[in-house]
């Protein structure tokens, strides 16, 4: 079975977005199911934690732009839960990377997505990080 644009589906990929900006939510959501790919969005940490008590997901994106501060200890409270197993923590953020390694990628995240981004780019780039650690 493929997804709107000839790609095929991918029921392994399943994400949640959190992300406090209503209209970055908005453009996760038509992307993710554009190609057809399960997800929640969230818009803070409490609401991740709790949804991830009750839910798998192969990805979780956190927006760490500011004002947003949280984002580490979120991705540590993942981490620590055990609340993702095997999950991908990407980042994302409005921030322009230079090459050099965000702040992010401290905490523990496995995945850096800038903002602004091509929406082209970002269920292959979710689908690479998945692959790359299940091998499907």
């Amino acid at each position: 079975m493929s997804a709107p644009g000839g790609m095929p589906q991918d029921r392994s990929l399943s994400v949640l977005v959190v992300d406090s900006d209503p209209f970055m939510c908005e453009i996760f959501g038509l992307i993710l199911a554009h190609y057809d790919v399960p997800h929640h969005i969230v818009q803070d940490a409490e609401a991740a934690l709790a949804y991830l008590r009750h839910h798998p997901v192969a990805v979780v994106i956190v927006d760490c732009s500011p004002p947003e501060d949280d984002s580490g200890a979120l991705a540590r409270q993942i981490r620590d839960g055990n609340l993702a197993p095997g999950a991908k923590l990407v980042a994302t953020s409005i921030f322009e990377w230079d090459g050099t390694q965000p702040e992010a990628l401290q905490w523990d995240f496995d995945g850096f997505i800038p903002k602004p981004f091509d929406i082209n780019d970002i269920v292959p780039y979710l689908r690479g990080l998945v692959q790359d650690t299940t091998g499907v």
